[in-house]
Formats: C-alpha cells, structure tokens, sequence
C-alpha cells in the first residue's frame, strides 16, 4: 500500500464517512467530540496562523446530513468515485499541546510547533509538552499497474510523430484488440515492425478486474466502520469552495473518530 503524508495543495475536493457514537444534538458537543478542550487548531496551509475549533463546529453543525448511512453498498458507491484512504494505525500522534501558563490546549496538525501559546502569547519552551502532529494516510485501493491486473494483451503507440495512434493486440476481449500483432499503423499506414514492439510494448491493464478488486477492499471498509456500532454519517468539501472549505477539508477534523477519506483529487 502507499503511504501519504499530508494534503495535496493543488484544487481537490474530498469526502468523509464518518462514524460518530450518536448523532450529536448541537455545535458545542461536536466541538467536544472533535477537539476536546482545545479552542484552537493550527491553519492547514499557514504555521503561523490558527482557526476556532468552534468555528470549525459550527460548520459541521450546519453540513450534518438528517439521516445517517444505513446500507454498505451506499458506503461502497462513495468510496468508488474517489480514491479512499484511513489513518496508519501504527502511527501514534498526540493532539495537541499545552500551555503551563494559561493551561489551554491547541491541536496543532503539522510537524510545526510555534514558539508561542496562540491563546496567552507565552513562551512554550519549557512550559508545555511537545507533539508529533502529522497524520499518515494508507491508500485502500491498489495501483493500477500492479501486475496482478496486467492482461496478456499488448499495446504500442504508432512511431510516427504527427500520428502516435494507440494500438493494441491480443486474445483477451475486454478491449477491443486484433488478435494479431499488425504490421502496419491502421491510421497512417506506417510499418509497425516485431523489433518496435519488441522495445516499446507494454502489458495492457485489465480496469474491470481491478474494478472489481476495489470494490471488494471497498465493501470489506465498509462493513468494519458500520460494525463499529457507531452511526456513519457523509461530508464532502472541497478547497475550490473557499479558504474555510479548505480549512474544512484538510485539516484532519474527524481524526479522534473511525473515517474513511476518500479523496477526489
């Protein structure tokens, strides 16, 4: 599986299934859930900057869905129109730090620290404990070029340049493929000699037998978040809406409790 650390900053969208004991009545008890005593959170994208954790819950708040998800398959449709990921079990972060002088908590969500306590401005050296605070990711599906979804199929580009047509050969019919290798470009007419392919061909990916693996990793999720015993509710954000959106997608708000995340990127 690979791992990631971190967020993509280019523009994404992302979704959550999130499972909460019980379908909180109000910001406040988000706010608990979520951050505990925490008041603040450190910025995504700037370490010198932080956000209200009340903020943050009254956002959620307002997006949380009227009914929560009942049916694996729903969950499974979800996470096949992104790519899902969990939190790595073996990483172990704290989440927070806390000030000895106003003995407040901040969650921060990077490696970066400030000097300074955001809520009483006090020096944290020597006054507080230190935190890891990165999150590492598992991507759930497998990569496409796995060998176990090669194909016996083979494939070339045309060698000519004002042409380069996609030209594939082969006995296995997912595609439409000749059986044959051909001689000759079906586009342009240029020779395709055995000694071309010989450097250049390559091994054509079955999608439908990898779509099936994923929805096999997707649906086995799915019902390990659902027999947690928890109610699984979705949220989806994306960095195109907004600076707080952005803040809404990637700051790991839901990291205290089971999640899928499934990234849309």
């Amino acid at each position: 599986m690979k791992i990631r650390n971190g967020f993509v900053s280019n523009s994404s969208s992302s979704s959550f299934l999130v499972s909460f004991e019980k379908r909180p009545k109000n910001a406040d008890e988000i706010k608990g859930i979520l951050f505990g005593d925490s008041e603040l959170i450190g910025h995504p994208h700037e370490t010198n900057e932080f956000i209200a954790t009340k903020k943050i819950a009254d956002r959620l708040f307002e997006d949380f869905p009227k009914r929560n998800i009942r049916n694996v398959n729903k969950m499974v449709e979800y996470m096949m129109d992104g790519y899902p990921e969990v939190l790595d079990s073996d990483f172990k972060g704290e989440v927070g730090r806390v000030c000895k002088s106003c003995n407040k908590r901040t969650f921060f969500m990077w490696e970066y620290v400030g000097d300074n306590c955001p809520n009483c401005q006090a020096k944290y050296l020597g006054l507080g404990e230190d935190t890891k605070m990165y999150s590492q990711y598992k991507e759930l599906f497998p990569d496409f070029n796995d060998k176990e979804f090669e194909s016996s199929n083979q494939s070339v580009y045309c060698p000519e340049t004002n042409c380069r047509s996609y030209i594939e050969w082969g006995h296995e019919t997912f595609t439409v493929a000749v059986p044959e290798r051909p001689e000759r470009c079906p586009k342009c007419g240029i020779d395709i000699t055995l000694e071309y392919c010989t450097e250049n061909a390559e091994k054509v990916t079955d999608y439908d037998k990898h779509t099936i693996k994923c929805r096999e990793i997707a649906k086995h999720h799915a019902k390990k978040l659902l027999n947690r015993g928890g109610k699984i509710y979705h949220f989806h954000y994306s960095d195109m809406e907004g600076r707080f959106d952005a803040i809404m997608e990637h700051s790991h708000i839901f990291k205290r409790l089971p999640f899928i995340l499934i990234n849309k990127h």
